[in-house]
């Protein structure tokens, strides 16, 4: 992401690229919503533009030596590969991943609450729906697994509202790690 390789001085950007570089050297270097490299705009001042000045060149003197992995949304990525005329011919491949289906980011859903939560029928069934709807009403920003991670989120913080306004007597095992409808 950005702030992992974007700093704010001169020279500490091409400084903290080179360092992820050589880290990432027999590896993988992930650059997760590559496009906040470009956010800046074109201006030469922009520190994320300094960033791509100092990977490109990696990228084709370390060739075969480490693979960079730009990610994000469709769109926004094809921003950042259009960025500078050296990007595009550097990333050969474009992998695009399917969004997961309501099946799917419910299995997701129940793997976070695995050790921790327990559904009740009517409760598992309420989360699904929720996600068959926002899968019917998804966009270009379908956020996908994280999606699910925010409604076990939501979920928790109405549990945990819901059982403080029970009398503490009832505060078994079973009402603390029970998702009720």
């Amino acid at each position: 992401m950005r702030e992992d390789l974007v700093r704010t001085q001169v020279g500490e950007s091409e400084g903290r690229t080179k360092l992820m570089i050589k880290e990432a050297m027999g590896g993988v270097l992930f650059i997760d919503e590559a496009n906040t490299l470009v956010a800046g705009g074109n201006s030469s001042n922009d520190f994320g533009k300094k960033v791509i000045e100092t990977l490109l060149p990696a990228m084709e003197n370390s060739r075969g030596e480490f693979i960079v992995i730009a990610a994000g949304y469709t769109e926004e990525r094809n921003s950042f590969l259009t960025s500078n005329p050296g990007l595009k011919d550097r990333f050969t491949e474009n992998i695009h991943f399917q969004d997961y289906t309501p099946d799917e980011l419910l299995q997701i859903f129940l793997s976070d609450c695995e050790g921790s939560y327990v559904l009740t029928p009517a409760a598992k069934q309420a989360v699904y729906e929720e996600f068959v709807e926002r899968y019917r009403m998804r966009d270009e920003t379908f956020s996908n697994a994280r999606m699910a991670r925010i409604l076990y989120d939501q979920i928790g913080l109405a549990q945990s509202i819901r059982i403080a306004k029970l009398p503490r007597e009832q505060w078994t095992e079973k009402v603390l790690t029970t998702f009720e409808e």
